[in-house]
């Protein structure tokens, strides 16, 4: 069974070496194989990035804030004080306030990611 794996995994291989297969041989082919799909993986990571720079640092930026902002309530709260949501709304002179001075005035749409945002930092 194990020779069968092996003559199908690596077809240069002939029957004869295989009777010597030892454990460290199948621990270099299977570190060979590793490294191998690695470098193929990041050659393709590569190529992609390339192409598409803009989604692909959203892409890695929503996979290393993730575990931040869902680690706790603490956490989220604390990013939303230090953008400008307080308990009152947005905080003068902060990112919010500007925000909503900017672009929205006295008018927040229900639903939207600044309604969530106020919505969760008055809480």
């Amino acid at each position: 069974m194990l020779n069968e794996t092996l003559a199908r995994i690596t077809p240069n291989i002939t029957f004869e070496t295989l009777k010597n297969v030892t454990f460290e041989t199948i621990t270099d082919l299977t570190i060979e194989s590793l490294m191998t799909f690695a470098g193929a993986a990041m050659d393709r990571l590569t190529q992609y990035a390339t192409v598409h720079p803009y989604l692909a640092g959203f892409q890695v930026a929503s996979i290393v804030l993730t575990p931040f902002l869902g680690a706790g309530f603490g956490i989220s709260k604390l990013l939303l004080k230090l953008l400008g949501f307080g308990p009152l709304g947005p905080i003068a002179g902060t990112i919010a306030a500007w925000y909503q001075s900017t672009f929205l005035g006295a008018y927040i749409p229900a639903g939207g990611i600044f309604a969530w945002a106020q919505h969760l930092g008055m809480a």
